[in-house]
């Protein structure tokens, strides 16, 4: 993210014994330090990932509830970087990406970050920090829409910011250099991302839309797959779509992997090509595979674990295909992907939590061959009759309350409210 001069805080930094710098703001540097530790644990450390990120968040969201930090672009930074972190919780009400972001959004359009400066008094660098900031909070909320599938927070009908150039990039510092990687990546990213929103719009099922809600979408599918052919055909070298997986570097890999969702979601709705389909889940997981064995996989930002996840699930789809070949093909290319999905899930409880579930998938003990899904006495209302029963569920004691055979969810709700007449 574009969004911290990286030499200017490192120059503040490990300078504050000097009375004549600037020391960077106090919340900034927790949000920093709580964002780096969902990929990096320090050595020293003896507790557990996810217990020393919970205690950083909690020192982090303090500083805010306590309104410490007065500067609002400050804050919008700050919880740009919460973001990266996610609750290990159930109750994903207390922090998730989508809610840390949703705040951002809400006190940077406060800030009037989403208009055009114009001519207003502002130097240069002020203007380049704003521009990258907001397009940073437009990448960010567009992906986990996209991932999530919850409504956005950023409409770009309602901006006039200026698009992003390679001169917004230029460093501060004397003597520092930019990385075109680093540069061609978000570019790019913001491309892609602008497709990516025009999708979202034809998925809006309220408003005031004429027409077919089913012909918008598929019409909206098919006009993004042709965009994206284009965007792919235009990138720079540096994001080269011709290396195979295995040269991928960091940025270009993650680049690619949300290239590779894209054509996987967009897909589902035109067209629902399967070998299409496969080929993107197969690309996302090579790709994968590739920065796992280049000790680059916990590098990755948190969206391309959802798209791992996805590809995953194709292949465990795939792995209960009639077809022998294709599912052979399927369960070689879940077993591939277990480790890099064991590894993310060491900082990442979602990954964690996939990585649990798709390993059985890929031993047999969930998910029935999906001829037996149809079966005639299969119905989501017989408990008897779930194809995923866990093993030893027939074994169960029938002791007093417990549901005897045949009894549905619909006859335990209507017991109760039987009872509850009766008292």
């Amino acid at each position: 993210m574009p969004i911290i001069d990286q030499a200017g805080l490192r120059k503040s930094y490990l300078d504050l014994s000097s009375l004549e710098t600037l020391c960077p703001p106090l919340l900034l540097l927790q949000a920093v330090i709580l964002s780096g530790s969902t990929v990096w644990q320090h050595p020293d450390l003896q507790s557990q990932p996810e217990e020393v990120s919970r205690r950083l968040h909690h020192r982090a969201k303090a500083l805010v509830d306590q309104r410490f930090e007065q500067d609002r672009l400050t804050l919008v930074v700050a919880h740009l970087l919460f973001s990266t972190y996610t609750c290990d919780s159930c109750d994903d009400t207390i922090q998730n990406m989508w809610l840390s972001l949703g705040s951002a959004v809400r006190i940077a359009q406060g800030l009037g970050m989403h208009r055009d400066l114009g001519s207003a008094a502002t130097d240069s660098k002020h203007r380049r920090q704003w521009k990258k900031v907001w397009w940073t909070l437009v990448l960010h909320d567009t992906l986990c829409s996209f991932e999530w599938g919850r409504p956005r927070a950023i409409h770009l009908a309602d901006s006039d910011v200026p698009e992003l150039q390679q001169s917004d990039f230029e460093p501060t510092e004397p003597g520092a250099l930019a990385c075109a990687e680093h540069i061609d990546f978000f570019l790019a990213a913001i491309s892609l991302c602008f497709i990516i929103n025009d999708w979202l719009d034809c998925l809006r099922p309220g408003g005031r839309a004429k027409g077919s809600y089913r012909l918008r979408r598929e019409q909206g599918s098919q006009r993004a797959q042709e965009e994206l052919q284009s965007w792919l055909s235009g990138l720079p070298p540096t994001m080269n779509p011709n290396r195979p997986p295995s040269q991928h570097t960091l940025w270009s890999g993650t680049l690619h992997v949300a290239y590779y969702t894209a054509v996987i979601r967009f897909d589902s709705i035109a067209g629902a090509n399967a070998q299409v389909v496969h080929d993107a889940a197969t690309a996302i997981s090579k790709i994968c595979l590739s920065l796992f064995e280049q000790d680059l996989i916990n590098s990755i930002w948190v969206f391309a674990i959802h798209q791992l996840y996805l590809a995953m699930c194709q292949h465990a789809r795939e792995s209960r295909d009639p077809d022998p070949s294709i599912s052979a093909r399927g369960l070689q290319n879940l077993q591939e992907s277990l480790p890099v999905l064991k590894k993310l899930g060491a900082k990442n409880s979602v990954a964690r939590q996939a990585f649990i579930f798709l390993d059985e998938v890929s031993k047999g003990e969930i998910l029935p061959h999906p001829d037996n899904w149809h079966h005639s006495d299969f119905s989501p209302w017989n408990i008897d009759s779930l194809p995923w029963q866990f093993p030893g569920f027939d074994q169960l004691p029938q002791t007093p309350g417990t549901c005897k055979k045949g009894t549905t969810s619909h006859d335990l709700a209507r017991a109760k409210d039987t009872e509850k007449r009766l008292q």
